[in-house]
């Protein structure tokens, strides 16, 4: 592991992005009772690698294991990942798809509503004018489609209009991520008696 755990640093230092994936023959889901194995995570999470794969790779009737994975050492970045059930070995293969390597996308600007001048009384007031029958499946010449269209636009101008998108400062940014984070360890999600079934 040394030789690992060397190659993450130098990766870490020169801030370069990172997967790494393949059979670990660690247990993860023994995090909490072998030492070398929390160990490995928490020197993968110092270095911001996360583990994609939460779930079983290798089942059999008397075990399921968690050995095969895939970190990646971003969370800037849209990502998908699972399980594939294929009975052909005993070890599930897995993948990891990440929505854009475009570096260029992590400095594009994050928009949150302004409710700073959000009035509840103007807002119902401008939706109870709108003309609704103009959206009813009246007229042959009409498709579903125009008719969600007008919908959306119509929709969309008084929310925007009430309470409009704002681009977010980077310290605001920095806090949204923070408390997103915080939440995450606060309240985890899942627990490993719900991702393992009981064996004999």
């Amino acid at each position: 592991m040394t030789s690992l755990y060397s190659t993450i640093d130098k990766t870490h230092k020169e801030k370069k992005l990172c997967v790494l994936a393949g059979d670990f023959n660690i247990d993860l889901l023994n995090y909490e009772s072998h030492h070398f194995t929390e160990e490995f995570i928490n020197t993968l999470n110092t270095y911001f690698f996360e583990p994609h794969i939460l779930k079983p790779t290798r089942v059999t009737i008397y075990s399921a294991t968690l050995i095969d994975n895939i970190f990646f050492n971003s969370s800037d970045f849209e990502t998908f990942s699972c399980n594939i059930i294929y009975d052909l070995t005993d070890h599930l293969p897995n993948f990891l798809i990440i929505n854009s390597l475009d570096v260029s996308s992590r400095h594009e600007k994050i928009y949150k509503r302004d409710f700073s001048n959000y009035d509840t009384e103007s807002l119902t007031t401008e939706f109870n004018s709108i003309d609704w029958t103009a959206l009813s499946y009246r007229s042959p010449n009409i498709n579903v489609t125009n008719m969600f269209d007008l919908f959306y636009t119509r929709v969309s101008n008084i929310i925007n209009k009430h309470v409009p998108l704002k681009p977010l400062s980077r310290r605001e940014c920095n806090f949204t991520i923070s408390l997103g984070l915080l939440l995450d360890l606060k309240f985890p999600s899942v627990k490993k008696e719900q991702i393992v079934p009981s064996f004999p």
